[in-house]
């Protein structure tokens, strides 16, 4: 979870947040205004939830779930 964390801050740009939410569940949000701008947001934090990484010598193999809700639609 660090890890993934820290994967996450790196690449966050201005008008975007992420936190833990709890557990193994993070909360993103994005301010946008041309829809190819969220979708770049979403392709970039898949990226960083299941790219593999290692652990001391175990290889890490993770995978994400991700759902987008649309303010106010």
């Amino acid at each position: 979870l660090v890890t993934l964390s820290e994967r996450m801050s790196q690449l966050l740009g201005e008008d975007e947040f992420v936190a833990r939410f709890g557990g193994d569940e993070f909360a993103a949000i994005k301010q946008f205004s041309d829809i190819a701008d969220l979708h770049d947001f979403v392709a970039w934090l898949e990226a960083s939830l299941t790219d593999d990484f290692q652990i001391d010598s175990f290889d890490i193999n993770p995978d994400a779930s991700i759902g987008v809700a649309i303010y106010p639609q």
